[in-house]
């Protein structure tokens, strides 16, 4: 996480997946993010808390929209600027 937040302050958002919240996933979490919480103290089946339903997903449709892509290759690109110009 270090490396992809480049020393910068993150928050790191994880959703109710299987996948991320096995026991292995989360006893990683636990040795390697300070603050975590643990998927117990999350509410069960909580969509309303993932922030990335509510704003980011949306703020990328709306933006990338804005030009057409004659590509999946040139969408991709676009999402990724429209990210980057989000920090």
């Amino acid at each position: 996480m270090d490396q992809v937040a480049a020393g910068r302050p993150y928050v790191f958002q994880q959703d109710g997946t299987p996948a991320h919240t096995s026991h292995l996933v989360q006893n990683w979490l636990l040795d390697n993010l300070p603050m975590f919480w643990s998927k117990e103290m999350l509410p069960p089946s909580s969509p309303d808390c993932t922030p990335l339903n509510y704003y980011l997903w949306g703020v990328l449709e709306r933006e990338s929209n804005k030009r057409t892509h004659n590509s999946i290759v040139l969408l991709k690109a676009s999402i990724v600027e429209e990210v980057a110009s989000m920090n």
